[in-house]
């Protein structure tokens, strides 16, 4: 009996679409893992964007109350998520949800024009896996995840005017590539890897012709430069010029320099221990991205030129992680796609190898079983991070010896026992309570790190602290007794805990007390539930109320 012709249709319409229905499959399970976490509490650097675009929906500017080295774009695009989904954590990761699928979606594009359409949704299932995982600390919604997006736009933007040859595509692909560094300075290497291409495409064209070459370099680099010299005209419009170029440049170069202070040995473990842990359960697919550049380079399946372009991306996509030598998880978000692309390859090879002897669809198939079948056991391995029913548990577990769910309670305090208008100052680098609290910052230190690092500034920076702290008189101080909070070293200079010891025992009285026990109990003491309370002598947190002002509960 001869199948219908409409069933026959349907039957091949499924056959050629089995790639992209995988895909999908695999966006619904990210899609599922990412609303079951949207509640984890924000950790330190989703603090500090949540609260700064919390201040710019205020129309307060960055560097004005609160003060960091990043350039603000992450702030902005917070804000933008915030007041489209809601000033709380359950917004800000549906704003990073939606992040994430568009990021997806932007790996399957790039790696159909610069590798093949084999290696495209493969690629794109894995950077979504990679980026959701504990690895890259996938669950939370860090600078990197942006700089991505814009990124890949512009590298995608780029490539389609090189081919079409088109100078309007080489400005527009620049200014997506400079939005890529407003949103973190390790962005910068994307526009530099841009540059390469085209020059690279240019040595290995037909078209010689140098006047084209220079009018698409100097389109592409206007294009880069647009959103950055907006960016520095727009900080001396608003009136924080001075604290701008102090943090993102004066005191960023500090910071970068720090770690060179080691010694060799030190340096290395701590890029060792840096390495391992973005590894982790990821150690099979890192190996089979070797094994996909080292075929990328030796196949005669790909052009000399297509295997450059990888290979710069590659190399470009490392260079975002390198800045600083810090090397931490999250970090490795920028080099996600080309590392998935390399993993493509591999898979890509394999089907090279048995396409011998099977049929075509047969050899698909079986690529995608084997896909699959080294997917499971790593979704196993971390089933409890993607499917908690606790995600208060599942932070204290993951960010060992952090305040970031308590933070969400301390903050419920404050909110019932001020105003609006009352100012708050955190002792330490929790920025996150600043946002829960919906309280301004009475001084723009929210991180207290770079007073203890070991440059320049420490003790202008101290004093700074002090002085504003002094002359806003907020009405609760938060202070922070926990080392993550700090990361004081040997040589730190103390001079601020003097003080602070100082004006909290002349200003302040003791309002409450958090003391983190351990990873699963945490005791909140307030008022009068304070007396006789015996505190150990780490991990937890005073809270001090302005004399004065204190009502005796029970």
């Amino acid at each position: 009996m001869l199948m219908p012709l409409s069933s026959l249709k349907n039957k091949i319409l499924v056959s050629k679409n089995y790639e992209k229905i995988f895909l999908l499959i695999i966006i619904l399970f990210i899609i599922i893992v990412r609303i079951n976490t949207l509640s984890l509490p924000l950790e330190h650097d989703e603090g500090e964007y949540a609260y700064m675009g919390q201040l710019i929906l205020e129309k307060i500017p960055p560097y004005k109350l609160a003060y960091n080295m990043k350039f603000p774009g992450t702030y902005i695009m917070y804000a933008i998520i915030m007041r489209l989904f809601g000033e709380s954590t359950a917004g800000i990761h549906v704003g990073l949800l939606f992040v994430n699928i568009i990021n997806i979606l932007l790996v399957y594009k790039l790696t159909k024009i610069l590798a093949n359409k084999f290696c495209a949704p493969y690629a794109a299932a894995i950077y979504g896996i990679l980026t959701l995982g504990p690895e890259m600390i996938g669950s939370t919604a860090h600078a990197t995840h942006f700089v991505t997006i814009f990124a890949l736009s512009g590298i995608i933007i780029l490539l389609t005017a090189i081919n079409k040859n088109k100078l309007p595509l080489f400005f527009l692909s620049g200014i997506f590539l400079g939005l890529s560094v407003i949103m973190k300075q390790s962005g910068i290497f994307f526009p530099l890897f841009g540059i390469a291409i085209i020059i690279s495409n240019y040595l290995f064209d037909i078209d010689k012709n140098k006047k084209n070459l220079f009018f698409k370099t100097l389109y592409f680099v206007l294009g880069i430069l647009a959103p950055i010299i907006f960016l520095f005209l727009l900080m001396y419009w608003l009136g924080v010029f001075d604290k701008f170029w102090f943090w993102t440049f004066n005191y960023l170069q500090k910071y970068s320099s720090i770690i060179f202070g080691l010694t060799y040995l030190e340096i290395i473990l701590y890029i060792f221990h840096e390495f391992n842990f973005v590894i982790g359960n990821l150690l099979i697919w890192w190996f089979f991205a070797l094994i996909g550049g080292i075929f990328l380079i030796k196949s005669d399946k790909f052009m000399r030129i297509t295997k450059i372009n990888i290979l710069f991306f590659l190399l470009f996509s490392l260079l975002t992680v390198i800045p600083g030598f810090y090397f931490r998880p999250h970090y490795f978000v920028t080099f996600a796609p080309a590392l998935s692309i390399l993993i493509a390859i591999f898979f890509f090879f394999i089907y090279n190898k048995i396409i011998h002897f099977y049929k075509k669809s047969c050899a698909e198939k079986i690529i995608m079983a084997l896909f699959i079948s080294f997917l499971i056991p790593y979704i196993i391995l971390n089933y409890q991070y993607f499917f908690t029913e606790d995600t208060n548990q599942l932070s204290k577990n993951f960010y060992v010896n952090n305040a970031f769910s308590e933070s969400i309670a301390i903050a419920d305090f404050i909110n019932s026992h001020s105003d609006p208008a009352d100012k708050i100052a955190v002792f330490g680098s929790e920025p996150q309570i600043y946002f829960y609290a919906q309280r301004q910052s009475a001084t723009g230190y929210i991180y207290t790190y770079g007073l203890m690092e070991e440059q320049d500034y420490a003790l202008n920076m101290q004093k700074e602290m002090i002085s504003e702290i002094e002359t806003s008189k907020p009405k609760f101080i938060i202070s922070i007794y926990i080392a993550n909070s700090w990361n004081i070293s040997p040589n730190s200079n103390l001079y601020i805990f003097d003080w602070f010891n100082k004006y909290t025992n002349e200003n302040y009285q003791l309002a409450g007390i958090v003391d983190l026990f351990n990873n699963k109990n945490t005791v909140y003491k307030w008022y009068n539930e304070i007396n006789n309370y015996q505190l150990k002598p780490y991990n937890y947190i005073l809270i001090f109320e302005k004399k004065g002002l204190i009502i005796n509960y029970l």
